[in-house]
């Protein structure tokens, strides 16, 4: 028999697939807040006007700070989704190879049940390819789930980086 590596349960692949997107659900709300708050200090800071020339440049250098911060603040976050982007990419990966073991065992299956010289076996045989047909069932939606997942994360974050990047001054 052959050495089996360890498996994970439907269940469990359905859960990390879906705490995943979540995760990146949750980093592109905070990126958006981020690059809304830099756009609020670049939109206030091309509208002052001051009073004194001292009060204006201290302002503005407040402002600019506020701005800074707040950039650095997106490309923590940023650094992070790209994390558990390239985490769930992996996990993805995961899922297609054990999808390709499981066609492996059906095609196996499915050649083993035409060498029978008895019918006593096909009965389990035919149980045994159902589930197998079920396993890559599962692990094809959940790839499917995760890829789109990525996909559609990947996107938004470019978007909102385009955003941070295209109201940026030259200094």
């Amino acid at each position: 028999m052959a050495r089996r590596k360890k498996l994970l349960g439907r269940r469990e692949i359905e859960n990390r697939v879906e705490k995943s997107g979540k995760e990146m659900e949750e980093k592109e709300d905070v990126l958006e807040k981020d690059v809304s708050d830099v756009e609020t200090t670049r939109k206030t800071l091309d509208g002052l006007e001051g009073g004194t020339s001292e009060g204006l440049e201290q302002v503005e250098s407040s402002i600019r700070n506020a701005e800074n911060i707040t950039t650095e603040a997106f490309d923590k976050e940023d650094q992070e989704l790209d994390r558990i982007q390239k985490d769930s990419e992996e996990f993805g990966e995961e899922i297609k190879e054990g999808k390709k073991s499981a066609e492996t065992d059906s095609a196996k299956i499915s050649d083993a049940t035409t060498e029978f010289k008895t019918k006593e076996p096909e009965k389990e045989f035919k149980r045994a390819q159902e589930q197998a047909s079920k396993d890559i069932g599962v692990l094809k939606k959940h790839e499917e789930q995760e890829r789109r997942a990525r996909e559609k994360s990947d996107a938004i974050q470019e978007k909102l980086k385009a955003r941070l990047q295209s109201g940026k001054k030259e200094k």
